[in-house]
């Protein structure tokens, strides 16, 4: 699992298809048979079952940092799983770190009264880079960083038979395999404009942008998402239409005609005294890219507040 969350990073971190396409092909030539296959699997059609959420693990922690800790921690890396990801303590020699295939396998078989202490062990027992590719798999956030094609050119020579890219009409052949579908779902999707781009403490670390939704002719932030997958379009847009820099964090244009919107799902809405729309994101994760979108077809912030009845207190 360590192994597959270095790759996952670094394969983030790289612009150029062919050194995508290198790396990929080294690592896949390195594993066991099983880990290769589940890699591509995985690559080529993430699973959008969701075994578990982040409440749990989110308590696990605030019980052991305090709710203070965690929040400032939270607001500083800007997204919920690997901020649990880098505040869960290891406990090395406890347990091996699983393999890959192992937990696609187990994800797949366990039930929901056994998963909390399967997670925590697999937990304690990986790297950050590990967890952060853990909690992603388990929580359906996990996102490929790489383009079918480059798949496709990595495995031709492995023999590796790929599943079809997650657009296409044909269903994957063992899609069913990759966790329970029945767990799979959201409380919603919106359209959020890119407000500010944010680039990590390191080279490794994701990219992750603050999104908006429209409230009274303005835009208001509703949380950070991080760019996964969609990271080079991102980082493209940043480039090409940057206002202000602020060390890691890039202020982009966001006005009718030069602006980038984004599908976002998330699991739930919380109300927030940090944000100035009230509310924020749970949860999120960014689902397409919307090209040449009008400003005006951002969602509002009433599409959020409407969902806060059914949510439990504040933050």
């Amino acid at each position: 699992m360590n192994e597959f969350g270095a790759l996952v990073d670094r394969l983030a971190c790289i612009n150029a298809t062919q050194d995508q396409i290198r790396l990929l092909t080294r690592h896949l030539q390195s594993r066991q048979p099983e880990d290769r296959h589940a890699i591509a699997a995985l690559l080529a059609a993430p699973p959008k079952a969701r075994r578990t959420n982040l409440t749990a693990l989110c308590n696990h922690i605030r019980e052991q940092t305090g709710p203070v800790p965690f929040a400032l921690s939270e607001d500083f890396v800007g997204d919920r799983s690997e901020t649990i990801a880098l505040l869960w303590p290891s406990v090395p020699g406890l347990n091996r770190a699983p393999a890959i295939a192992e937990v696609v396998q187990k994800l797949s078989e366990i039930g929901p009264a056994n998963l909390p202490r399967q997670l925590e062990l697999w937990l304690n027992a990986c790297d950050t880079g590990g967890r952060h590719a853990l909690i992603r798999l388990a929580t359906g956030m996990f996102r490929s960083p790489v383009e079918h094609k480059v798949l496709e050119h990595a495995c031709t020579s492995l023999n590796i038979r790929l599943q079809q890219p997650p657009d296409s009409k044909v269903k994957p052949s063992n899609q069913s395999s990759l966790f329970d579908p029945a767990m799979t779902g959201s409380a919603g999707s919106i359209r959020a404009v890119i407000l500010y781009v944010h680039r990590g403490p390191s080279r490794a670390s994701e990219l992750s942008c603050t999104i908006a939704v429209r409230h009274q002719n303005v835009l208001v932030p509703v949380g950070k998402v991080s760019c996964g997958g969609h990271t080079p379009a991102i980082e493209a847009f940043s480039r090409l239409h940057a206002l202000q820099r602020f060390g890691p964090t890039t202020k982009v244009q966001h006005i009718e005609g030069t602006a980038l919107l984004l599908e976002v799902e998330f699991d739930s809405v919380a109300f927030s005294s940090r944000h100035k729309a009230g509310v924020s994101l749970q949860s999120s994760r960014i689902r397409a890219v919307i090209d040449d979108a009008l400003l005006a077809s951002a969602s509002g912030l009433d599409d959020l507040t409407k969902l806060l009845p059914t949510l439990q207190g504040h933050d």
